[in-house]
């Protein structure tokens, strides 16, 4: 919901059809890896998979977002903050505000839900597999 609200949001803003589709592909890729990683933990819980699947399936979906949030989308909005800059000087600041606001902020809150998120399936991991023994054990 809220990668959807960025995505409308940099898409109004956008300049150029260039920027649009970056920024479209940012929003797919988004939805994809947050899918991924929740089916990947659901499907590592029911299948009691090893708890390195989790960490690897979490330090994958860090690494993915950390590459789209901070490498891909400045790259694909570079263009329009340049032009903006060199169109009004007191853009500068406008712009640092905005960026500490659209990427720190989240990247941080991201950042404490993808740590709830792993203590979350790892803990469900294991009740799983105490369930699991339990009714070993009754049969």
């Amino acid at each position: 919901m809220l990668g959807a609200f960025s995505v409308r949001r940099l898409r109004a803003k956008a300049r150029d059809d260039e920027e649009r589709r970056g920024i479209q592909r940012y929003g797919i890729i988004s939805g994809a890896i947050a899918s991924t990683s929740v089916i990947g933990m659901c499907v590592g819980t029911v299948y009691e998979l090893p708890y390195q699947f989790f960490i690897g399936l979490w330090a994958g979906y860090v690494v993915l977002y950390d590459w789209l949030v901070l490498i891909y989308l400045p790259r694909v909005t570079a263009r329009r903050l340049a032009l903006e800059r060199a169109e009004d000087s007191s853009s500068v600041a406008r712009q640092r505000r905005e960026r500490l606001a659209s990427l720190v902020m989240p990247y941080c809150a991201n950042r404490l839900l993808m740590f709830s998120r792993l203590s979350t399936a790892c803990w469900a991991f294991s009740r799983s597999c105490l369930i699991c023994r339990c009714v070993r054990q009754i049969r």
